[in-house]
């Protein structure tokens, strides 16, 4: 009797040392959301404000890009040209994230939101951005600028 409760222990033991081990391996060396958005954000904050489209579109989502016909692409820049030549910039600071982890398959992803106080000629803006990714690649899924006087 002792040696079966013996075994369902050590049964017991190994299934919640192997299900430690899946989440310590699916949770551990990744690169901190710092290490992931920050740099790309200041990296490309310039081309998000040269209100260039063609400089906007590879750094976004399919889906992001095509969101909006041409002729409103063409509208939203005009209206954003009027902030002027970009100044400066402030440190990116996180609002919020959450990360996909999938057990079979599949890269994990972090989708992060960042507000983003950037300085122009004419006005000051927050940038609020969305962006998901990983360490090999980050796409912006929205991005919204709010004129501050």
């Amino acid at each position: 009797m002792f040696s079966i409760f013996k075994y369902i222990g050590l049964g017991a033991l190994g299934a919640l040392l192997a299900i430690g081990g899946i989440f310590f391996y699916f949770n551990s060396s990744t690169a901190s959301n710092e290490e992931i958005f920050v740099p790309f954000i200041e990296t490309n904050i310039r081309q998000l404000s040269s209100w260039d489209k063609e400089k906007y579109f590879p750094l976004m989502t399919e889906e992001e890009v095509n969101r909006y016909s041409p002729k409103q692409w063409d509208q939203i820049m005009s209206e954003l040209s009027k902030f002027g030549k970009f100044k400066s910039y402030e440190h990116p600071k996180l609002m919020g994230y959450h990360t996909l982890n999938p057990f079979f398959g599949g890269d994990k992803v972090t989708s992060a939101t960042y507000s983003v106080w950037v300085n122009f000629e004419s006005y000051s803006a927050e940038l609020t951005i969305s962006m998901k990714g990983n360490e090999d690649k980050v796409q912006i899924t929205g991005a919204r600028w709010k004129r501050v006087l």
